[in-house]
């Protein structure tokens, strides 16, 4: 697909190709070690496309892509020590240090693999309590339907396809038809996002923490609980110095941090 796209505009110049995708990813050798969403381990996706295409591939982690973005146009560009959190059909984090992305050789940040709960639903990764099991889109959609004594509502989850979209839906359909067991499960939700929070701000001490994605359309049921969680049962004084802010770049962000990675590497660095 690429390389399709690649050829139909091959009379334009070609800076580089970015490449974000979820799971564990290493960006100095454009490999994609584990991404258990996809199904792919050790898919080597930059040399994949230089076969076909001569440029210079960056290959990343979604949620780092997303984290260049804020680095590059966001609020986190004015803080030293950042940490990223994305809240969504998955739970995504980044590490910003001195004002830049940490990704080691891959596996950096990720957040929604912390336990949460000793035994609980099965993650995608294999585990068991994962936070991303626990509080991901599916884990609220699937929450609400078990906790309504609405009928129509329970009909509805039945037909909800295990993708973000078809989750949101239901989610918002379930705010119009049972608020009050939606503000119930969303309150259950806030704890667990406050509790992960409140680990990250006491591990790492960072100056600013962001939260982004797709489930910040309902945070007017959750997010101010979570940051007050956080803050106040943080250790010291690491919750009262540090800016919780959400997401305001919104979707394009996902891909925007590739984009702005290519343009520096052109103009300040030397091309690979």
């Amino acid at each position: 697909m690429i390389s399709a796209f690649y050829h139909k505009f091959s009379d334009k110049p070609l800076l580089g190709i970015s490449v974000a995708v979820s799971g564990i990813v290493n960006p100095n050798t454009g490999t994609v070690v584990n991404s258990f969403l996809l199904g792919w381990n050790n898919v080597e996706i930059a040399k994949m496309i230089r076969q076909e295409i001569d440029t210079y591939i960056f290959v990343v982690n979604d949620v780092d892509s997303f984290s260049l973005a804020q680095l590059y146009k966001g609020n986190a560009r004015f803080y030293k020590n950042s940490v990223v959190m994305t809240l969504g059909v998955g739970i995504g984090g980044s590490l910003i240090i001195d004002k830049k992305i940490h990704t080691a050789d891959g596996g950096v940040g990720e957040i929604g693999h912390m336990s949460i709960v000793p035994d609980g639903n099965l993650c995608t990764c294999g585990s068991k309590g994962c936070l991303e099991a626990e509080s991901s889109i599916a884990a609220v959609a699937s929450r609400i339907s078990n906790e309504t004594a609405v009928s129509e509502l329970k009909n509805i989850f039945l037909s909800v396809t295990n993708t973000e979209m078809s989750e949101l839906e239901f989610i918002r359909k379930a705010i119009d038809l049972d608020i009050k067991s939606c503000k119930k499960v969303f309150g259950k939700f806030s704890q667990e996002i406050g509790i992960a929070m409140k680990n990250l701000i006491n591990i790492l001490a960072p100056d600013y923490f962001l939260l982004g994605g797709e489930t910040l359309e309902f945070r007017d049921l959750f997010m101010q609980d979570a940051i007050e969680y956080a803050k106040k049962n943080a250790f010291g004084t690491l919750g009262t110095k540090v800016c919780i802010e959400t997401d305001t770049l919104g979707r394009n962000a996902w891909t925007l941090g590739g984009i702005y990675k290519i343009i520096e590497v052109n103009l300040f660095e030397n091309r690979i």
